[in-house]
């Protein structure tokens, strides 16, 4: 089977488990939906998706946490379209010679372990931190850009481009190349993990050609001239191991997904944190009134408003979860954003977004186990740099009201696609930052 073909043995949900016709999973953050699935229908199936949704905390990291060999994540991702791609646009793909290989977070085993211990090294603490002030950088510069215009999508403006340019920074790619990676920026989470109608696809088929061509000349580049970048030390510690020929395939893919991976999800969750903390007034005044909460607010922000809502994985055995037994080659969907608002895990006010709960650390945002997430320190570093920048220089900065906020209709990668805010730049605290 082609890796972009749908397919999934599980066509019906088992005998007892409940089916949610009233859900769509591809539809903003149902929050309200998940609140009362935990208490009464915490497993449910969910036909669209053709998989089972777990969506209580336990059993969302019992999930994600296997390491018996019961649950894959390469057979989750590589077959398990929720439409099958049709014949122009696996045309498109295939005579550009895209090559769908498993990225870290999608192989299992001996394979992942490899992949992961040649490409984490540069996202440890030690080797994130330093970046501080580079990051600081990317987020001043943005503001610089509109502090006195009095209003911006917050999203277009910095919260978009500060992640995809410190990734870029750790590729050895030039601030340049930022353009061309705006013009790839499509459609694919909808292909992925959506539903996408022919134009969808075909849109994708076409973006993804040419970004898969820029990531495999930037894998070719760094073979031939080695650097001081994330990509040419993956290569020089498969080359230690011996690998490097067995691994080119996946090279080329870690080249493109460590983009999408490095800069989305923590946009995502970045926009949609900013959202919540100007909805929640006390709690963004709290943060300018005291940024040593700031740390624990970029968590409680990864706990309450996620970017990735969902994430699923392939039952290899039968297993049972909240007392629904779920059949063997089944897809089952880890509900994050359900599972981090668990009353069982965060308390009674699991609903309420709180910058001071002592538990925040507990989310599930960059799932948990073997394949936790390697950029999760880099994400909360540049989370927490643009809410001190944005405390600091924009107290007063507001929400524009009756904003409708688009998400990006797929399961796995959604934040708001704009943010609109307001300010008085007259009330601007720093002087320079007045008109």
């Amino acid at each position: 089977m082609s890796m972009l073909e749908q397919g999934s043995p599980t066509t019906a949900p088992t005998t007892g488990c409940p089916v949610a016709h009233d859900f769509d999973p591809f539809a903003g953050m149902p929050h309200a939906f998940f609140e009362k699935a935990r208490r009464e229908t915490p497993v449910f199936y969910q036909e669209d998706i053709r998989g089972y949704v777990l969506t209580r905390y336990e059993d969302c990291r019992r999930l994600l946490g296997d390491r018996s060999g019961d649950v894959s994540a390469n057979a989750a991702l590589m077959s398990h379209l929720n439409v099958a791609p049709i014949p122009e646009a696996m045309r498109i793909l295939q005579e550009s010679e895209f090559d769908l290989a498993p990225s870290v977070v999608d192989e299992d085993g001996a394979e992942h372990k490899l992949h992961r211990g040649v490409s984490q090294p540069p996202f440890s603490p030690r080797r994130v931190t330093p970046l501080a002030g580079f990051v600081r950088r990317q987020v001043t510069e943005r503001l610089d850009a509109v502090v006195t215009d009095g209003a911006a999508d917050m999203v277009d403006a910095m919260i978009y481009e500060v992640p995809a340019t410190v990734i870029l920074h750790m590729m050895g790619v030039p601030d340049e190349e930022m353009g061309n990676l705006k013009g790839f920026r499509g459609p694919w989470a909808i292909f992925i993990w959506g539903n996408p109608d022919d134009d969808v696809q075909l849109e994708t088929a076409k973006m993804m050609s040419g970004f898969g061509e820029w990531a495999r000349g930037i894998a070719r580049d760094r073979l031939e001239n080695p650097g001081d970048d994330i990509i040419s030390e993956a290569i020089a510690n498969l080359r230690d191991k011996g690998a490097l020929e067995s691994s080119r395939a996946w090279l080329n893919s870690y080249t493109l997904n460590i983009v999408m991976a490095g800069h989305e999800t923590t946009a995502n969750t970045a926009a949609y944190g900013l959202v919540h903390l100007l909805q929640h007034r006390d709690q963004w005044q709290a943060l300018v009134d005291d940024p040593g909460l700031i740390p624990n607010a970029a968590e409680e922000i990864l706990r309450y408003s996620t970017g990735v809502p969902t994430w699923r994985q392939r039952a290899m055995t039968e297993l049972e979860f909240s007392g629904v037994t779920i059949p063997a080659g089944s897809v089952v969907y880890a509900a994050l954003n359900s599972a981090n608002r668990d009353e069982q895990v965060f308390g009674p006010d699991a609903e309420r977004l709180n910058v001071r709960r002592e538990s925040a650390k507990r989310h599930l945002a960059f799932g948990t186990g073997a394949h936790t997430c390697m950029g999760n320190h880099l994400a909360k570093l540049e989370i927490c740099i643009m809410l001190e920048e944005l405390t600091r220089r924009l107290p007063h900065l507001e929400v524009v009201p009756d904003q409708e906020f688009e998400f990006s209709p797929n399961t796995s990668q959604r934040g708001p696609e704009r943010v609109h805010v307001r300010w008085d730049p007259s009330r601007n605290p720093l002087e320079a930052d007045r008109p």
